[in-house]
């Protein structure tokens, strides 16, 4: 008899939780990915996959040609790029004159077009050096229907590089 009541005390506990809102709190998320699972795309008039190659990092060597990638979100149940927090792109920046950009972006699903973040850069002036620039509350988080994508873009006059990229929660 008194296990029955502690076991019936234990189940209105849990549903006086529940109704509460008092539970597990939220895991924190994150998904990774090579530099390789991006794609070069044209930028400066010309078709930057002429000058750039892939070899588990994207490098862009050319002397007169930015380099400009798109990155695809990985938009699941369990991952939604809609609950991102943050997005991290590690790069090798190899320009003494340029710089390396960054933007979270995505693809309007029911009409052509998209929009962007803001680009986030490195803000020390031209550097050589292993980065990695962040973007916080990406602009997914407004566009959850749409198809996100990380815009990255690799100055030339250097062998600038893209390492990979990750985007989560906190």
């Amino acid at each position: 008899m008194r296990a029955n009541r502690t076991i019936g005390i234990m189940i209105a506990g849990g549903a006086f939780g529940v109704i509460l809102g008092i539970g597990t709190p939220a895991k924190a998320w994150y998904v990774k990915h090579a530099a390789a699972f991006c794609s070069l795309a044209c930028g400066s008039g010309e078709d930057d996959r002429d000058h750039a190659t892939v070899t588990g990092y994207i490098l862009n060597s050319a002397s007169d040609y930015e380099a400009n990638m798109v990155c695809p979100v990985t938009d699941t149940t369990n991952t939604p790029m809609g609950n991102a927090d943050w997005v991290h792109v590690h790069v090798y920046d190899g320009s003494s004159t340029g710089y390396v950009s960054v933007r979270a972006c995505v693809q309007y699903w029911d009409s052509t077009g998209g929009a962007c973040d803001a680009s986030a850069t490195h803000t020390t002036g031209p550097q050589t050096g292993t980065l990695m620039l962040t973007i916080n509350d990406p602009i997914w988080n407004s566009y959850t229907d749409d198809f996100g994508y990380v815009a990255v873009n690799l100055p030339s006059g250097g062998t600038s590089k893209l390492l990979g990229y990750s985007f989560g929660t906190s």
